[in-house]
């Protein structure tokens, strides 16, 4: 699949607006430009098939957004997918599932929800944690997050804790970690 990057106008405060570029990978060359009207910023975006799920983090006014951007890349045919919570942070994708996490760039307390999108019915599901979600990945079939002084780990299927982790060092500094498959 090509390559997507995307950036923000904000010359003219009544149209600002998100680009998103399709780049070819094999010359990097630029296929096409796709407009996202009123956007600020995205903090993080995916694709699954033919489809790019794009984080509205904040509109064209910086306020908080509670938008999921879907463009497919086919028909570029733009669907916004609302969540039932604004501040969204970062997607992770497994099998037939998107998780997005709530968060800000200011690490600012959220209600640490997590939204699990049904990728083939549209169906949604709220979820919160009991920790911030500054750092999360899933790995077999758990979702793992972090806010820096405790790891935890959570089923996929219902989302219920399995296990917790208090991590070693110095509170006040953020401890993020990896997985090594």
């Amino acid at each position: 699949m090509n390559i997507q990057t995307n950036y923000f106008i904000h010359s003219n405060p009544d149209d600002i607006y998100g680009i998103i570029n399709v780049i070819n990978k094999k010359d990097l060359s630029l296929i096409e430009t796709i407009k996202i009207d009123d956007m600020m910023y995205s903090s993080d975006m995916e694709l699954v098939d033919n489809d790019l799920f794009l984080v509205k983090t904040s509109d064209g006014k910086d306020n908080q957004s509670n938008e999921l951007i879907k463009i497919n890349l086919m028909n570029k045919k733009i669907e916004k997918i609302i969540l039932p919570f604004k501040g969204l942070r970062y997607i992770y994708v497994h099998k037939d599932h998107m998780f997005i996490t709530q968060g800000n760039s200011f690490l600012e307390p959220t209600e640490k929800k997590i939204a699990k999108l049904h990728l083939n019915s549209s169906k949604m599901d709220v979820f919160t944690t009991e920790i911030e979600n500054y750092v999360s990945y899933i790995h077999e079939d758990q979702f793992i997050t972090s806010d820096g002084t405790k790891i935890q780990i959570y089923n996929l299927d219902n989302f219920k804790k399995e296990k917790e982790f208090k991590l070693e060092g110095d509170e006040s500094l953020f401890t993020s970690f990896f997985i090594n498959d």
